[in-house]
């Protein structure tokens, strides 16, 4: 019987509220005027009335709707770079800008959508904003007035200007030898500081714990890794290259007004959990921070014109020759730069003294440091602050900690010494494609013609204007030559990856110089003209400062395998002895000698002069010998 009671008085409830649901519908159609269906039948009609005027301004064929989905062409049509399937609304959202366009708008006005964080209008607002411009929504049919999370997150943004980012080369790194570019939203004046301005960043996601070097090698140029956006503050940047990295970081404010900086973050914020396939050489960090602003001020259009790779330099420069674009640039040095910009201001002794405490590994002074002004001895122990925090061990940390405390005994203020300069911007360098020609005469060729080919990237005798002077970048740089003696135009060189690093060693850097070589190559036998082998070569020394240039010495070691040692190939040893000299401003001359220490018929000695007075046209002359085989010849080039 209870159970029956129970039953029954579960129905009546049921009833009830079933009978208060059809009660408020009637209430809003008496107070419409409208019967129930017509309200049901009129938002459905508003959304369609929005469909086919979208497609009757081909909205969906519009370049900003593909901007931003991503949408490039494609040999069947178009398709998304973005990877992830959760961020269309379509089920084939992904290749059909259209299917997508329609979808959206369904979710826009889509009945019971009412939960802001998950609707579709705040989930993806620069689609709202875009849409709602070109087909002028009526807010009565829309479920969701305003996207409060959003809104607050902007607020707490305070964005006011924007700076485009970026730090250095880092030959040490495979992932940073190209540089790295990166946004920062600036706050409103006195909001908050630069360092603690929000920074927006696309990287790899990698762990680099469980990622080996070749698999991160492989991974990175076959997309075998995600890539995702991500913001944090800006210091945890700063402190990553300038600091653990040891890179400079150059940093250029753009003119872009407080409404396109919202809509850039309004797109950003609906990237926040789209991931990409990550590629090294193409769709990488500066590929898709284009984007961003691409999705600000579409009247750039500057991701289209990166059809094979992209490199952060090239990016860097056509951002900011766009017309009107550069406002303001500002360097800031790398620890090691700091630290080096006090040592300069030590005279010779000062510098002995610190030189000494550095060696001794205690912060133990001299007597000659005693009879100094306070003045003096405050500037010793500023560099030795700056050194010692350049270095992560606990002793060293301790060492900083007592020169910190020395100098606060001191209580004297300094001048403000200033701050390092850079000798030149990565703008300003010369363009990373090149085209050369050559002609000169030959033992083996007589005389002979050259055509070659270096999409990336910068060498030893290139400007350094823009790059790290004493080093050499290039990948999949080939030459063609023909000669009289031999007709067809043959392989002379294909450079598969070459890295080139010669820091010159100071009183206070060990850095070791090395390089890395591999490609296929003429193998310069006497009775072959046109015969190839696979090579890798590898070396590490040091190099000197001398006069106004860099003398280096490298061992090394060379694996052929090809025409000169068929089957498992040979392996060779020698010495890499050169020296890199700066004549002039726009002048450079190299003397590089290897001895063979397996074979001394391989010994060679290469003499090259390089004139530089172009941004972005170059000649050069050279002189090559090995065993009894000579070569001389004149070289133009074109950067592009």
């Amino acid at each position: 019987m209870n159970e029956m009671k129970n039953l029954k008085w579960i129905l009546r409830v049921v009833n009830f509220y079933k009978s208060m649901v059809i009660i408020c519908f009637l209430t809003i159609s008496v107070l419409s005027g409208l019967p129930l269906t017509t309200v049901l039948a009129s938002e459905t009609t508003y959304l369609n009335d929005l469909i086919f005027k979208a497609k009757k301004l081909n909205l969906p064929q519009k370049r900003y709707w593909h901007v931003l989905l991503h949408y490039k062409p494609t040999i069947q049509g178009m398709e998304s770079e973005i990877d992830s399937e959760s961020f269309f609304l379509a089920s084939n959202g992904r290749t059909d800008p259209l299917a997508e366009l329609n979808a959206t708008l369904s979710a826009f006005f889509e009945v019971g959508a009412d939960k802001q964080e998950t609707s579709a209008r705040c989930r993806y607002p620069a689609r709202f904003d875009w849409l709602n411009q070109h087909l002028n929504f009526d807010s009565k049919f829309l479920p969701v007035s305003s996207c409060s999370k959003l809104e607050k997150w902007l607020e707490s943004i305070h964005p006011e200007s924007l700076t485009l980012v970026f730090p250095g080369y880092y030959l040490q790194a495979p992932a940073s030898m190209f540089g790295h570019t990166l946004l920062r939203v600036n706050s409103v004046p006195d909001h908050r500081s630069d360092l603690m301005a929000m920074a927006i960043n696309y990287s790899a996601i990698i762990d680099p714990e469980e990622t080996h070097p070749v698999e991160y090698i492989f991974k990175g140029v076959l997309g075998g890794f995600e890539g995702a956006f991500s913001a944090g503050p800006y210091y945890e940047k700063v402190k990553q290259y300038n600091d653990f990295e040891i890179r400079d970081i150059w940093e250029y404010d753009l003119n872009f007004s407080r409404t396109e900086i919202i809509t850039l973050l309004k797109h950003f914020w609906e990237l926040k959990a789209a991931t990409f396939n990550y590629y090294f050489f193409k769709e990488n960090c500066s590929y898709h921070l284009i984007s961003l602003l691409e999705a600000a001020r579409p009247s750039l259009n500057i991701q289209d014109s990166f059809q094979f790779w992209t490199l952060p330099a090239d990016t860097l420069k056509r951002v900011i020759r766009s017309s009107n674009m550069l406002t303001h640039r500002r360097f800031r040095p790398s620890r090691q730069g700091k630290m080096q910009w006090v040592y300069q201001q030590l005279n010779r002794q000062e510098k002995s003294i610190a030189v000494e405490v550095i060696d001794k590994e205690q912060l133990d002074f001299t007597d000659a440091f005693k009879t100094l002004s306070a003045e003096r001895k405050s500037l010793i122990l500023d560099f030795l602050v700056e050194y010692y925090s350049l270095n992560r061990s606990e002793h060293e940390q301790h060492l900083r900690s007592k020169a910190l405390l020395q100098r606060a005994d001191l209580q004297v203020v300094l001048p403000d010494q200033g701050s390092p300069l850079p000798d030149s911007w990565p703008d300003q360098g010369h363009e990373s494609s090149m085209v050369s020609l050559s002609a000169g005469t030959s033992d083996s060729l007589g005389k002979y013609m050259e055509l070659s080919y270096r999409p990336v990237y910068h060498d030893l005798l290139d400007n350094d204007t823009g790059y790290i002077p004493n080093s050499q970048i290039e990948a999949l740089y080939i030459k063609l030559r023909q000669g009289e003696n031999y007709q067809p135009a043959f392989l002379e060189d294909l450079t598969l990856l070459k890295v080139v690093s010669l820091p010159p060693v100071t009183d206070l850097s060990l850095q070791p110089s090395w390089k890395l070589d591999t490609g296929i190559r003429q193998s310069g036998m006497q009775d072959c003209i046109n015969c190839l082998d696979f090579e890798i070569k590898a070396g590490a020394g040091i190099s000197l400062n001398i006069f106004d240039g860099t003398l280096y010495s490298l061992g090394e070691l060379v694996y052929l395998n090809g025409d000169t040692k068929p089957g498992y190939g040979i392996l060779r040893s020698g010495l890499n002895l050169g020296i890199l000299v700066n004549l002039f401003s726009a002048v450079k001359f190299h003397l590089d000698t290897t001895r063979n220490f397996s074979d001394p018929s391989e010994n060679r000695l290469n003499a090259y002069l390089a004139f530089n007075y172009f941004r972005n046209v170059g000649f050069r002359m050279h002189y090559r010998t090995r065993d009894e085989w000579q070569e001389t010849g004149v070289r133009c080039l074109y950067y592009f």
